[in-house]
């Protein structure tokens, strides 16, 4: 997955962006990393669906 900020909604203009890889398993437990440039992320959520969907 990556982020930036013309996915927000709604769009914004910034220079910070993101990256990383989760990982949903069978008995729904998840993992993953994700790593931010130019924001000191320190939470996250998840949405079900396609990014599309949003």
């Amino acid at each position: 997955m990556t982020s930036a900020g013309a996915e927000e909604t709604p769009p914004v203009t910034t220079s910070a962006t993101g990256e990383g890889k989760i990982s949903i398993a069978k008995d729904h437990s998840v993992k993953g990393t994700i790593k931010t440039t130019g924001v000191n992320g320190v939470a996250a959520h998840i949405h079900v669906g396609d990014h599309l969907s949003h």
